[in-house]
């Protein structure tokens, strides 16, 4: 019979007797090896119980482990003799079906995390794994330990939201594998990113983003101001690797929308809060100017710490950068605003501020403009020429100028016109790099004169220190050493190998000398 590990095991031995029994007992055979068992031997695990009317022998055995297998023999007496009988009892082999103590696990950022796995099976386990998001995780990384037969819990150190998701324990033996039901770590929906200040005007309608990670599947993800709650479609998302970016949109926004904002998210477990999210509505309209007039726009951006007149702003016209550079066509009188002086059609659109710098960072809702009046004048009788107040990329193209008179229609020759968009002006610290060297003209020997203490720094961080070379680490490694321990130690060293060879010495010359007398006594035979 087999029995499976942690059951119960009870023998019965069933007998016949016409007199009254005189003894009997139990005896468990293993290998070579006879234990009498009886419930004195073992009163905390075996009990041993005789009824008069149905004549058994019971062997009563409790959380039964690889140890109590084994062949058991009963055997029972009375005045006429005795008689036996046995059962072999083995134990089931079983794959083995590791447990995680814990469904969810909190993610300790920066700290410890132990998750743990219970395994009790025989045979006994051969190999053990661990499984995040059905990936294997690779033990190698020092950041990892356990994951053994011995110890097959898993420790993760110093962890990160990317160690966010779900784990299975996995386990292998003679029979076959198995893992674990999942465990969650970091069940706690993470906030890793959201909009910090953002702004608009009145009736233009503006985002707010929120970038969860969680596990399990965020269940609801809210913008919430005062009171009002905007809620986030959380239906059709994809996880990927359980991080997921929310949108809100703010339509048709008023003056009484500003305020402090927070992003929450919840899944089955918990919810959790981001930080504060500024919100500021400004009361700007679109405006209709003439063309050739002049307009200031200003750039609604509030900041901490406040801007000044070293701030630098950037502007773009729907979505290209504006090149405030050109202070004939641009002014900034305030670091906030920006003057267009003769306005044409190419300056009509949405317009949009932005600052970053430092602790400053935001960027401005969008500002139209739609300019009114002619684009090109001439090409009539009394002025043939054609003037462009205004080109845009659509203007890009051939023109040909055609004159007509009483005798018929004849075309002049075709000029192409190109238009040339504006870069985006260079607002990092390379700029002034490109402007140093775009005046500067070196010879060779004025080139390498300047550029020394640059190449001696390069050479100074690139020089290889030969002290710190793995053969002269291995030189000092067996360097003499003069101190008193270290002699005595070799001085013992010395007497122990002499003394072993002296020994082995000995030997082989009364071995030789054996040898020979028997040579001897071989020869006078003869």
């Amino acid at each position: 019979m087999s029995v499976h590990r942690h059951d119960n095991m009870t023998l019965e031995c069933a007998f016949v007797s016409l007199t009254d029994i005189t003894s009997f007992k139990w005896i468990k055979h293993v290998k070579n090896v006879q234990t009498v068992l009886n419930e004195t031997t073992h009163p905390d695990k075996f009990s041993v119980s005789l009824s008069g009317s149905s004549r058994n022998v019971l062997l009563f055995k409790s959380d039964f482990i690889l140890e109590d297998a084994g062949t058991y023999q009963c055997i029972v007496s009375n005045e006429n003799g005795e008689n036996d009988d046995n059962v072999t009892v083995l134990i089931y082999e079983e794959i083995p079906n590791p447990q995680v103590t814990s469904k969810i696990y909190p993610l300790n950022l920066g700290g410890d995390v132990h998750l743990e796995c219970m395994i009790d099976v025989y045979p006994e386990v051969t190999d053990v794994w661990w499984m995040k998001d059905d990936g294997l995780i690779d033990i190698t990384d020092s950041r990892y330990s356990g994951s053994v037969p011995e110890k097959p819990s898993l420790n993760i150190s110093m962890p990160t939201t990317d160690d966010i998701g779900y784990y299975r324990c996995c386990a292998n033996n003679s029979i076959g594998f198995n893992c674990s039901n999942n465990t969650i770590l970091g069940y706690t929906p993470f906030i890793i990113n959201s909009t910090d200040y953002a702004e608009g005007f009145i009736g233009k309608s503006l985002h707010v983003n929120c970038e969860v990670k969680s596990v399990p599947k965020i269940l609801d993800v809210t913008l919430q101001p005062k009171g009002t709650i905007f809620n986030s479609d959380v239906s059709n998302i994809s996880t990927g690797n359980h991080r997921t970016k929310f949108t809100f949109m703010i339509t048709d926004p008023t003056l009484q929308d500003s305020g402090n904002y927070t992003c929450n998210a919840t899944n089955v477990h918990t919810s959790s809060i981001s930080d504060t999210i500024k919100l500021e509505i400004y009361d700007q309209s679109d405006k209709h100017i003439t063309f050739g007039e002049r307009i200031i726009i200003d750039c609604a951006v509030e900041s901490h710490p406040a801007i000044t007149k070293s701030t630098e702003i950037t502007w773009s016209l729907n979505g290209s950068c504006v090149n405030t550079k050109n202070i004939i066509k641009y002014k900034q009188p305030t670091p906030t605003s920006l003057t267009i002086n003769n306005a044409t059609f190419g300056d009509q659109g949405e317009y949009t501020c932005a600052v970053e710098k430092d602790m400053i960072n935001g960027t401005s809702g969008g500002f139209l403009i739609t300019v009114n009046g002619g684009k090109a004048t001439g090409g009539t009788l009394d002025n043939p020429n054609i003037t462009f107040t205004s080109v845009e990329k659509s203007d890009e193209g051939n023109y040909t100028c055609y004159v007509t008179n009483a005798v018929g229609k004849r075309a002049g020759n075709s000029v192409y016109i190109q238009v040339n968009e504006s870069m985006c002006p260079c607002l990092c610290s390379f700029k002034q790099k490109l402007e140093f060297w775009k005046n500067k003209n070196f010879t060779k020997e004025e080139m390498l004169e300047y550029m020394a203490p640059f190449l001696k720094k390069t050479l100074e961080e690139m020089k290889l220190e030969q002290n710190k070379l793995s053969k002269n680490i291995r030189k000092r490694t067996s360097a003499k050493d003069d101190r008193t321990s270290s002699q005595q130690i070799g001085l013992v060293g010395i007497v122990f190998i002499a003394a072993t060879f002296g020994v082995i010495i000995v030997f082989d010359i009364i071995a030789i000398k054996r040898y020979l007398l028997n040579i001897r006594e071989a020869f006078n035979r003869v």
